[in-house]
């Protein structure tokens, strides 16, 4: 059976989206599925087929589908075909997919440190006096053994 490739009929418009190059292609997809562009249980294209209509890498476009599988609009079948979720149009008119990202805010300064954790500077408060003295038992033990084992006559 000879496969045929989904023709692309719909537009993205990528111009007013910011972030990176997937998240644009997501957002563009979710805004074409809001708009009424695509619609629930439409198939799209393949990710070659899309890339090379509106001149992206493919990549892009996978990464793309594929955050929207996990967002829940798309459902990516096996054989390689990938539709629009029952119920995406309505999600996507309601804004379930969330505004595209903005700018990270700056960094906050550095606090100054509050622990010194240097090797070397044990907290005796954190070690039970039960386990010390048991474990100096032991040692001692161990000492008096081999020292036996190893004494000369």
């Amino acid at each position: 059976m000879t496969r045929t490739a989904t023709e692309v009929n719909f537009t993205l418009n990528l111009s007013h989206q910011t972030g990176h190059q997937p998240t644009r292609v997501a957002h563009a997809l979710i805004d074409a599925i809001a708009g009424g562009q695509i619609h629930d249980g439409d198939r799209l294209p393949s990710s070659r087929t899309l890339a090379a209509t509106f001149g992206l890498a493919r990549t892009t476009v996978v990464a793309a589908y594929e955050e929207l599988v996990a967002a829940g609009f798309l459902v990516a079948r096996p054989g390689g075909s990938t539709y629009v979720e029952r119920g995406a149009s309505a999600a996507a008119r309601a804004g379930a997919f969330g505004a595209a990202p903005v700018a990270p805010a700056p960094p906050r300064p550095a606090r100054p440190v509050t622990y010194d954790l240097r090797p070397g500077y044990a907290d005796t408060g954190l070690i039970s006096a039960r386990d010390w003295t048991r474990a100096m038992r032991l040692a001692a033990l161990i000492g008096r053994v081999t020292a036996e084992l190893t004494a000369p006559g």
